[in-house]
């Protein structure tokens, strides 16, 4: 799993920092690397910043949006994905906060925090990340771009000092580049491309502020004259600013090399992607045909962000040959046990009327309660030894039984006893060795396998998916 960048943005603010940093390390659950973006304090965060082993850069005041690109730079030096910008009076308060940031920016490219001062400009949305609210009204104290999507609009504009307007800026380059909105209509009857919030498992605070309405006339100003000019910025502007941002570079042993040679050899919106050779192999084969490129959707963006994706969905890591084959075949009406569903727990509540999902990690299943259709999921914590006792207790038999976790061999008993006279058994991974006795078993007792190879959701590798049927079963094999 990649890590996702964290990046706190910071100004004589020390208290409100130090809670930020405390919410991250107590709820951030995923792999993670924070960098603290000071612009200037002089109140000790800088100290304090490097007595707690916490990255810190900056070397004066330059203004938000300077101070933001620093944070931002350093991640994506650092190879994260997605990347965070929080600013200081916003902080995580619940578990896996960072596991519904990845998911909204997989799917959406770039989404912000849906403060409650916006609640009633709200235009539809439930603020899941699967479903964000959708608004037309711009805030940011914590906000998200993936990787990919930060190649195409690059950093904030330097041009815009002190504080305001360089946010909304960014935003709209991010919209012009295809992502992180929804088409909404606002007040007047117009169409437009409204910004998309979660409540993410942050909240925001009323802290000083250092909004200057003179400097954000100026900058609104700016904004207006920078309208026609290319979606791609550099995190400078200028040959001198170029320089200066060196300089803050090299506090964290970061060169600006690597960076101007990447971007010397890109152009067009459509950039230089090098990933392995594996990843390229299946891409070919994904793509092959226009039914493949349709259902592949944003493959490579899932595979980037280590979230399955769909097209904008989320789904489960069979391939995409077996996620055809099931929803052409799938009927509402159904039921699904799906034992380690994770994030396709949300895939199976749309196709079926009801989804059981087991998760033997408790993390997993609060992520799985998050993102399934409300009222059409139930999510369980239980372990594979404790199931024998609790199987009268699941409400089965099940049309669809699906084994989608690394100890899926010790459920399929289980699983048999639960399916429907007519249900069947899908299996993710079913070349893995471990598979292997069971499925011997399995076809001994009269089963068939129906076995497809191919590329699936987040994954940069061929996946064996399975579905295990009997002669009379539903999905007419």
């Amino acid at each position: 799993m990649s890590k996702i960048g964290i990046g706190i943005v910071t100004y004589n603010r020390l208290e409100y920092l130090r809670n930020c940093v405390q919410g991250v390390r107590q709820f951030t659950t995923s792999p993670f690397h924070i960098v603290v973006a000071d612009d200037g304090s002089t109140d000790g965060s800088r100290e304090w910043c490097r007595s707690e082993g916490i990255e810190v850069i900056g070397l004066g005041n330059q203004g938000v949006c300077w101070n933001k690109n620093r944070a931002l730079f350093a991640l994506q030096e650092a190879g994260c994905d997605p990347i965070l910008l929080l600013e200081d009076d916003c902080w995580p308060i619940a578990p896996g906060w960072d596991h519904d940031w990845r998911v909204a920016t997989a799917l959406f490219g770039h989404v912000s925090y849906a403060h409650p001062k916006l609640a009633k400009w709200t235009l539809s949305g439930s603020g899941r990340p699967t479903d964000p609210y959708v608004n037309n009204k711009a805030t940011a104290q914590c906000s998200s771009i993936s990787a990919l999507l930060m190649r195409k609009v690059g950093f904030f504009d330097s041009r815009f000092k002190g504080y305001g307007v360089g946010h909304a800026e960014w935003t709209t380059r991010i919209k012009k580049a295809g992502s992180g909105f929804k088409w909404a209509e606002i007040e007047d009857g117009r169409r437009a491309r409204a910004n998309l919030y979660i409540h993410g498992g942050v909240k925001g605070h009323d802290a000083p502020t250092f909004k200057d309405r003179e400097n954000v006339a100026r900058n609104e100003a700016l904004f207006d004259r920078l309208k026609q000019e290319p979606i791609y910025r550099h995190p400078w502007s200028s040959a001198e600013e170029q320089a200066s941002f060196a300089r803050e570079m090299l506090e964290l042993g970061i060169s600006l090399d690597g960076y101007l040679h990447a971007t010397t050899e890109e152009s067009g919106p459509l950039q230089r992607l090098a990933y392995a050779p594996p990843i390229r192999d299946a891409l070919d084969s994904v793509l092959s045909d226009e039914a493949g490129f349709a259902m592949a959707g944003r493959w490579v963006e899932g595979i980037a962000g280590n979230v399955p994706l769909i097209g904008t969905e989320l789904a489960p890591e069979l391939n995409y040959a077996m996620l055809h084959f099931l929803q052409e075949r799938m009927q509402p009406l159904w039921t699904v046990l799906a034992f380690g569903a994770g994030y396709s727990t949300a895939w199976w509540s749309r196709q079926a009327d009801f989804v059981h999902a087991f998760e033997e990690d408790e993390e997993r299943a609060a992520m799985a309660r998050r993102l399934a259709e409300p009222g059409k999921a139930r999510v369980t914590q239980a372990r594979a030894a404790e199931l024998p006792g609790m199987a009268a207790a699941l409400h089965g038999p099940f049309d669809v039984v699906v084994l989608d976790c690394p100890n899926g061999p010790a459920y399929a008993t289980v699983a048999l006893q639960l399916l429907a006279k007519t249900g069947v058994l899908v299996i993710n991974h079913a070349g893995r060795p471990e598979y292997a006795d069971v499925l011997v078993k399995l076809k001994e007792t009269g089963l068939r396998e129906l076995r497809l190879v191919g590329p699936a959701p987040g994954s940069p590798r061929m996946v064996t998916s399975s579905v295990i049927y009997a002669p009379d079963n539903c999905l007419g094999l």
